[in-house]
């Protein structure tokens, strides 16, 4: 393959050349590519650059307020976003990024379930396990404090009783004066919307610092992460640490798909890789589930085919992502949503229209369109059975169809999926072809008009 004009491509596009080696495709790796769910931890990651920097200011700030003797307080960070966003695939780059740090730099990273969470007992033997075992990322191994934590520790565990009353944030400090760590504790929690009453103490404790130790949390999670996050008292975040994670930028997406044919060593000329450079940004709106799902269906392509770009049937990539994209919209769409889908329909057409409404204009939008009217609309129109205004909207928020943003107007930030269920509403489409629950896959359906 001759190399094209270094001067006619863009820095990235020089990624996909593969300049004098002669590779062989891994078809091995496609086929385990083909099985990844968005959810696994793929072999390249694009993207997120500034809330990966802003994990690296919160490290070392929390290490300068330790200098000073101060608690290590509103070092909270927030990743939320609808479904498919990529916030789990961010939270493990974090986690992937520290690990491949030597000990001497690297702070540790771990993720928490909810369950950890609900008393002080849980998180903190959480912390002290991942202290014994990282204990030279954390601390000087020259000094006493960790010999005099071993002890302990050896101690706590012989007792083998969660009620044991040296497990607490006290304790934990006592044996490990946060003057004696070197780098802090990142504490990440995925799915924290579905945080309750019973985990608030903890929450604001870690949120406050008032525990007094270099713990960073990290929490992410769908599109009412904050208002729940606000209901139990953790409403002083700042402003900068809260993200919206949403659809890559287009170059952000265009290196991602070149970062997938380099790793699996993919035959191609420069006007094949942009080609489907400009098809998988374009048909996936640059959201993370869908490009991945449509890099899926290209290796399966590639697999057909001996791993040559070129020679991939377009047809079929064609069929085989747009079945993913709907399957991920079937999914996604709800018993109650898909009971409702006049009345979501309705919503979405307005929230397109404006190009986002705020949360009042939404709830009224929603009482407008479920009231009863002279002419019988049916259930299809009505607001699901056991929920008002409040919980129909925030159902929505939970499954991906709204979602607010930075500016605080709600959208769905993924456009096609805003036209499938503007789409699955209108009365004059056909009703077998867009019921979620049959298996038939609806060809005529366009993600755009």
């Amino acid at each position: 393959m001759n190399d094209p004009d270094e001067s006619d491509v863009s820095i990235w596009q020089a990624l996909l050349f593969n300049k004098g080696r002669r590779v062989m495709p891994d078809l091995e790796g496609l086929r385990e590519f083909t099985k990844m769910n968005e959810r696994d931890r793929a072999p390249f990651f694009t993207g997120r650059e500034k809330q990966l920097e802003d994990i690296e200011d919160a490290v070392d700030e929390a290490m300068v307020m330790v200098a000073k003797g101060e608690s290590v307080s509103s070092a909270t960070r927030v990743f939320y976003g609808a479904p498919g966003a990529g916030k789990t695939s961010l939270l493990n780059e974090i986690k992937r990024r520290y690990e491949q740090l030597p000990k001497s730099k690297g702070s540790v990273v771990a993720t928490f379930s909810i369950l950890n969470l609900k008393d002080e007992v849980s998180l903190v033997s959480k912390i002290t396990d991942l202290v014994e075992k990282n204990g030279a990322c954390l601390f000087d191994q020259s000094t006493t404090v960790v010999s005099g934590f071993n002890v302990w520790f050896a101690s706590v565990q012989e007792s083998q009783t969660q009620a044991s009353p040296g497990i607490s944030f006290e304790s934990l400090k006592r044996h490990l004066p946060p003057a004696e760590w070197r780098h802090p504790l990142i504490l990440m929690v995925d799915e924290i919307q579905n945080v309750g009453g019973e985990e608030k103490k903890i929450l604001q404790s870690l949120h406050q610092g008032t525990h007094d130790l270099p713990i960073i949390p990290v929490f992410a999670g769908l599109g009412n992460s904050i208002d729940v996050l606000d209901s139990l008292g953790l409403s002083r975040t700042n402003e900068n640490n809260i993200h919206s994670i949403g659809a890559l930028a287009l170059d952000e997406a265009q290196e991602a798909i070149g970062k997938f044919l380099d790793c699996y060593q993919v035959k191609y000329t420069n006007q094949s890789a942009v080609m489907w450079q400009r098809e998988l940004s374009t048909c996936s709106d640059c959201w993370p589930q869908h490009l991945h799902n449509g890099m899926r269906a290209l290796a399966e392509g590639l697999i057909k085919v001996e791993g040559v770009l070129d020679e991939v049937a377009f047809d079929d990539f064609q069929r085989v992502e747009r079945h993913y994209r709907l399957t991920a919209y079937r999914r996604r769409q709800s018993r109650e949503m898909a009971a409702s889908y006049e009345l979501i329909a309705r919503i979405m057409m307005d929230v397109v229209k404006a190009d986002g409404l705020d949360e009042g204009d939404i709830l009224d939008a929603i009482d407008l369109y479920s009231t009863p009217t002279n002419e019988p609309r049916g259930r299809k129109w009505q607001i699901p059975k056991g929920m008002d205004e409040d919980d129909f909207m925030n159902h929505l928020i939970y499954k991906g169809a709204l979602h607010r943003e930075e500016d605080k107007l709600y959208r769905c930030q993924i456009p096609s999926f805003a036209h499938y269920l503007i789409k699955y509403g209108d009365e004059t489409a056909p009703r077998q072809e867009m019921n979620p629950s049959t298996a038939s896959k609806p060809d005529d359906y366009e993600p755009r008009f």
